[in-house]
């Protein structure tokens, strides 16, 4: 975040002092939201270049991984090539969002809406996840399963629109709840508790546990 900064002595300017310190995990860090502890500038920049080159080379493999998918026909028309695009186009929108915009609180509306994305593309790749385990049970153990273009067009409303709930209510009852501004530990993503559990990280321990009970 970015604070304001004037020497009381000196009739210089107001200066802005901006220090852009968000790691990636701060998406499921419980800590800092219930009892937030300042770090040393050092260890928050090592996180935050660790962070972005890890999101970096991310970026570039889902890049290479949907264009590769795409662009070989023997690839794209598998029934899994189809699950796996939409899987990392979700994980892509919310790579970049998050690289982009996960640290710029001056702007309210444009760092809810910064939450409100990855908050979105995070549910729907795990709602794709969770869909590949049904498609491998498909595939595996029932076996001889015809897998036809009305089923995977539902699977895709599903995925892509379930998520949309989690992400609709808390945003409608109070945009606050997705951002915390404080200086100068704020990032633009759920900060209450309550929302983060009820809305973000309870849909994902459903999901894992779903896709546990599966290939168990």
């Amino acid at each position: 975040g970015c604070i304001t900064k004037k020497d009381s002595i000196s009739s210089s300017p107001i200066e802005c002092q901006c220090s852009h310190l968000t790691n990636f995990a701060i998406l499921v860090d419980i800590s800092s939201r219930i009892n937030p502890k300042p770090q040393s500038t050092a260890i928050n920049r090592a996180l935050e270049t660790i962070t972005y080159i890890g999101v970096s080379l991310s970026l570039l493999g889902l890049a290479a991984t949907i264009a590769t998918l795409l662009l070989i026909k023997s690839q794209r028309q598998k029934d899994v090539s189809k699950y796996h695009i939409q899987l990392c186009c979700a994980l892509f929108g919310m790579l970049l969002v998050f690289v982009i915009g996960i640290d710029r609180t001056e702007h309210f509306g444009g760092c809810v809406t910064v939450s409100v994305l990855i908050h979105y593309f995070t549910l729907v790749a795990v709602m794709w996840m969770g869909a590949e385990a049904v498609l491998m049970f498909q595939k595996i153990v029932i076996v001889f399963v015809q897998i036809t273009t009305r089923f995977i067009v539902v699977i895709s409303l599903i995925c892509w629109v379930t998520p949309l709930i989690p992400v609709i209510i808390p945003l409608a009852i109070d945009r606050n709840l997705l951002v915390k501004r404080s200086v100068p530990d704020g990032f633009c993503f759920i900060s209450n508790v309550t929302v983060f559990f009820a809305a973000f990280l309870g849909p994902i321990l459903l999901i894992l546990a779903f896709n546990t009970v599966v290939f168990i």
